[in-house]
C-alpha cells in the first residue's frame, strides 16, 4: 500500500475489513525500516515538504504543520514509512501500561460515501515493554527527521478513581524516548474515560504525568468534541494553570449528524466529524489566545482547504487520520505542496517563509 500508487490498490483495500486493511498497511509500512526501501519512499514516491512551511509547535521544530494523529500507528510499527510521507510529526499510541486486546471485533467500520469511520477499538495496545523497544530501535538518523509524540492512556481494568498511576507510569517509562506526550482523556471507547475531563480529575492526571515527566518533555491534552463551551473553557483554563504545552482538539465523537444512519456504536471520525469538531476547535483557540498553549486541530482534515481553515482559526498545526484511509498516503505530499504554493504558510507559527505565491 505504501509502495504502490494508492489509486491502483484502493478498490481492493475497500473490499477488505477496515481493521484488516489497516493491519496490512502497517505490515507493508514496516518494510521501510530497511534503508533502501526508506530511500525509495522519500526520494521517488513522496514529495518532501519545502522549508517555507516549517513551523514550531510546543517548542518543537516541525518540517510541516500537517501531522498524523494517534490511532494510526498504535504500536510503533511503521514510523519510517509514515515519516517518508513528509509529515511534520507522528503521534504514536495510544499506549497503555500493560498489553490489552481492546474491544471485541468487529470494531471498525468504514462509510465510503461519507468518507468517515466509526471505531470502538478500546485502546488495543502492545503495552509499554514492547512499545519502548520498538521506539528505542528507531535510528538516530530517522529521529532527527521527524517529531514523535506518544499518546498515553489507562488500562481498561484500572479504576478511574486510581488511574493516575497508569498515566504516571507511561510518562515515566516513555518520556525519555518521546518528543512529546499526549494525555488521552477523551476516547469514547474506554468506559468512564471521559469522566477525567472535569477540571478536578484532569488536574490530578496532569500532575501525575508531570511527576513522571523527568525529562521535561512537552505535554498535550487531547479533548472531546462533545464538550459544551463551558466545559471547553474549563479544560483550557485547567491546562493553562497546570502549565500544559498544548491541546489537541479533537478526538472522535459520539454525536451523529442528521441523516446519517448507523447502528454501530463508537467514535465517529472523518468528514462527518468536521461540523462537530470545528466549534470546539474555535472555542479552544479563542480561550487559549494570548497564552503559551499550542493548539493542534483535528477532525475531518482531508485537504489543504481544511488545513487553511484550522490555521486561520488559530491552530498551530493539524492532525489527520481518516483522510489517509480514503485518499492514501500521498494526501500529505499534496497538502504540503498546496499550502507551500499558497499564502497558507503565512499563518504558521515560527514559519521561515517570507514571501508566498497565491
Amino acid at each position: 500500500m505504501m509502495l504502490t500508487p494508492y489509486k491502483l490498490l484502493k478498490p481492493l483495500v475497500m473490499t477488505l475489513d477496515p481493521e484488516k486493511a489497516h493491519k496490512m498497511a502497517l505490515g507493508l509500512g514496516s518494510l521501510a525500516s530497511y534503508p533502501p526501501v526508506s530511500w525509495v519512499l522519500k526520494s521517488l514516491v513522496f514529495q518532501q515538504p519545502s522549508a517555507k512551511i516549517s513551523c514550531s509547535v510546543m517548542g518543537l521544530p516541525l518540517r510541516s504543520p500537517v501531522c498524523i494523529a494517534a490511532g494510526l500507528d498504535k504500536d510503533c510499527q511503521a514510523v519510517e514509512a509514515l515519516s517518508a510521507t513528509g509529515v511534520g510529526a507522528i503521534e504514536l499510541g495510544t499506549v497503555t501500561p500493560e498489553p490489552q486486546p481492546g474491544n471485541p471485533s468487529p470494531r471498525m467500520f468504514r462509510f465510503t460515501e461519507q468518507r468517515s469511520l466509526i471505531n470502538r477499538l478500546g485502546f488495543p495496545s502492545c503495552g509499554l515493554a514492547v512499545f519502548k523497544v520498538r521506539l528505542g530501535n528507531i535510528s538516530a538518523r530517522q529521529r532527527s527527521e521527524i517529531i514523535l509524540g506518544v499518546n498515553i492512556g489507562k488500562n481498561k481494568d484500572t479504576p478511574i478513581e486510581s488511574c493516575e498511576s497508569d498515566y504516571e507510569r507511561c510518562s515515566s517509562e516513555i518520556g525519555e524516548l518521546a518528543d512529546y506526550l499526549t494525555i488521552n482523556v477523551s476516547s469514547p471507547n474506554t468506559p468512564g474515560l471521559r469522566a477525567l475531563q472535569t477540571p478536578e480529575m484532569l488536574t490530578r492526571v496532569i500532575r501525575a504525568v508531570q511527576h513522571g515527566n523527568k525529562f521535561c518533555k512537552p505535554v498535550a491534552v487531547k479533548i472531546s468534541p462533545d464538550c459544551t463551551i463551558e466545559q471547553i473553557f474549563e479544560l483550557v483554563d485547567c491546562c493553562i494553570a497546570e502549565k500544559i504545552s498544548g491541546i489537541i482538539a479533537t478526538n472522535t465523537t459520539l454525536w451523529r449528524p442528521e441523516g446519517f444512519v448507523s447502528e454501530e456504536a463508537g467514535g465517529l471520525s472523518g468528514e462527518l466529524l468536521r461540523d462537530q469538531a470545528l466549534p470546539t476547535i474555535d472555542a479552544v483557540c479563542k480561550r487559549a489566545r494570548g497564552s503559551r498553549l499550542s493548539v493542534i486541530g483535528a477532525g475531518g482534515v482531508s485537504s489543504s482547504l481544511d488545513v487553511a481553515k484550522l490555521l486561520q482559526l488559530g491552530c498551530d498545526a493539524v492532525q489527520l487520520y481518516s483522510g489517509l484511509v480514503f485518499e492514501g498516503p500521498g494526501l500529505i505530499s499534496r497538502i504540503n505542496r498546496e499550502i507551500g504554493n499558497s499564502n497558507v504558510s503565512n499563518h504558521l507559527p515560527g514559519s521561515t517563509s517570507l514571501t508566498q505565491t497565491v
